[in-house]
């Protein structure tokens, strides 16, 4: 009987500690997926000021202004940097999977490399954002000073 007893305990035990690990992992991805999301929420609301600039840039090509020194080809550049920045948010939101549909096919290891990857890609993306946004802005701020 006290042989019963300890191995029933002894498997209450390691399913507890088992469960308390799972929780861990759990939440040690769910972390890191916040942080990943922080990132997408705080430049995810800039998609819409992509769009309006690149309708003033593609607007300013068609100018005559534009056709100076070279210029169309500065604002043609300018316009494919905001339309990389676009689809580089749409391609990620695509790609990006939850931990939770990770879960079962893949290890905590593997699944805290992806997301420590999808962390990287988001970054880019925000970089690429707010990149193409302040070029956008200083080549129409460029514009408008100079009319």
């Amino acid at each position: 009987m006290k042989k019963l007893l300890t191995t029933v305990s002894m498997f209450f035990l390691l399913a507890f500690f088992a469960c308390n690990s799972d929780n861990a992992d759990h939440l040690s991805e769910n972390e890191l997926r916040d942080k990943i999301m922080a990132v997408h929420d705080e430049v995810m609301p800039k998609m819409g000021e992509i769009h309006n600039l690149g309708k003033k840039l593609k607007q300013l090509s068609k100018t005559q202004l534009a056709d100076e020194d070279g210029a169309s080809k500065t604002i043609v550049s300018a316009i494919e940097y905001l339309e990389k920045a676009d689809d580089g948010m749409m391609d990620w939101m695509g790609d990006f999977k939850q931990p939770s549909k990770l879960r079962g096919n893949k290890s905590h290891e593997e699944i805290m490399a992806y997301l420590n990857g999808q962390l990287k890609q988001v970054n880019q993306v925000k970089k690429d954002i707010n990149g193409s946004i302040e070029k956008a802005k200083e080549l129409l701020d460029s514009y408008s000073k100079a009319e």
